[in-house]
């Protein structure tokens, strides 16, 4: 998506516009709209509207994404009682759904979060979750 290349290259403006103009386009086109809003929100950096769509929608794997960016963003406010809530809400849905990655990923955010709160035993206990789930993932893709 040409968004995409922009936002990577540091233009947020140009890959606004992108984003907007492909979101234009699908409300045309599908009736689906509100899911790939969603998305865009995600993208641009709405992470409240979107966390606020999956919450109401159900999409699970949608609110855990989504929450894992929402903490990144408020970790970097340090904000981290905030944080720490919202990434661990991500942790559940993703081990409710058995995604190894999103653990490991969500895992590995709480470990940040913790360190940030001088609580190291904690998060040291985190990381090595976290390297178990990547390698239990790893080795599934082995056996396929």
């Amino acid at each position: 998506m040409g968004g995409d290349a922009y936002q990577r290259l540091g233009d947020p403006a140009k890959a606004n516009g992108y984003y907007r103009k492909a979101l234009s386009i699908q409300v045309e086109i599908e009736s689906d709209t509100l899911g790939s809003a969603a998305s865009f929100d995600m993208r641009l950096g709405n992470l409240q509207r979107a966390y606020d769509y999956y919450l109401q929608s159900g999409s699970s794997t949608g609110l855990a994404l989504v929450g894992l960016r929402l903490g990144e963003q408020y970790f970097q406010q340090n904000e981290l009682d905030s944080a720490r809530a919202i990434v661990e809400r991500s942790r559940n849905l993703f081990l409710k759904s058995g995604s190894r990655e999103g653990e490991a990923k969500a895992n590995m955010e709480l470990a940040k979060i913790l360190i940030a709160k001088k609580q190291l035993p904690s998060a040291g206990k985190l990381l090595k979750d976290a390297t178990e789930s990547q390698r239990r993932a790893i080795n599934l893709w082995a056996l396929l």
